[in-house]
């Protein structure tokens, strides 16, 4: 997520969640996304981490990197 777009996508996976609770469809996806995000949302910015020279990567990108 770039600089100050999480709190952004958190919002707009709230306002799905109210969308398709007010037409009684369940969105347990929905619900676990948002809640993830706001937990991670501290640790969402890449921007200071690539300033600082951090690595950015993911489990699976790492995992295919490695040598044999």
């Amino acid at each position: 997520m770039q600089q100050l777009k999480a709190p952004r996508v958190i919002a707009d996976l709230h306002a799905h969640r109210r969308a398709h609770t007010a037409a009684d469809r369940p969105t347990p996806g929905l619900n676990r996304a948002a809640t993830y995000l706001e937990a991670k949302q501290p640790y969402l910015d890449y921007h200071i981490a690539l300033t600082l020279g951090w690595p950015i990567a993911t489990g699976v990108i790492e995992g295919s990197c490695t040598t044999s």
